[in-house]
């Protein structure tokens, strides 16, 4: 039996909208790395570089969607489904596929598209940015979790570590010591991403580790 993803966005299911995903472009490329600043080396030949560590850039991802609700309401329902797109902060798109489950905190990028091809179908391409893209990713439990951060080598200056709680509120700038959350929308179970400079940062906490990105 083959297991067709489902996607949500904000916790609502895209099929809810009278949405189809019919292609996915971005979600698991591997990520271009930020240009190295090279110099050059005045009295030697070749250059010099800032080998102080590989940054990559914001992960660009292209959702090909239908529509298939037809006459007035499929434009009433597409208002709906990209107004949980707009807003002040990221949004959280999950896709699962059998047990596998997968999570991305994004927001609108330019150059989305949207094509008549029927009177009752739209075609159109979803374009989203992950600011954000390397990431631990933990399932959280309960209705109070904390995560304590440290930089893995000892009198290191942290890098700041950006948590989001999986219920849209974030935590931003966040360094070395103790972090916690109290939920107050009644689900005890949320997915936590904490994004950054993931390799020079030590996590601990009670909660379980689901997946990390680093590249």
């Amino acid at each position: 039996m083959i297991m067709k993803a489902i996607y949500t966005i904000n916790g609502e299911d895209f099929r809810d909208f009278g949405v189809i995903v019919h292609s996915v472009e971005g979600l698991f490329d591997n990520l271009e790395m930020v240009d190295m600043e090279i110099q050059d080396n005045p009295g030697q030949h070749g250059s010099i570089a800032d080998l102080s560590g590989i940054r990559y850039q914001s992960r660009k991802i292209s959702l090909g969607l239908y529509f298939y609700t037809p006459g007035e309401a499929a434009r009433d329902r597409r208002a709906a489904f990209m107004a949980e797109f707009i807003g002040t902060t990221p949004k959280r798109l999950e896709r699962t596929e059998g047990d596998e489950i997968r999570f991305w905190d994004v927001i609108p990028a330019n150059g989305s598209t949207l094509t008549s091809i029927r009177t009752r179908l739209e075609d159109f391409t979803l374009k989203l940015i992950e600011l954000a893209p390397i990431k631990e990713v933990y399932r959280a439990s309960g209705s109070s979790v904390s995560f304590t951060l440290a930089p893995k080598t000892a009198g290191q200056t942290q890098q700041p570590v950006l948590i989001s709680w999986g219920d849209g509120t974030f935590s931003d700038h966040c360094r070395s010591g103790e972090f916690t959350k109290t939920y107050t929308d009644g689900s005890t179970t949320h997915y936590v991403i904490l994004s950054g400079v993931m390799d020079e940062v030590t996590i601990t906490t009670q909660q379980t580790r689901l997946y990390g990105v680093r590249y």
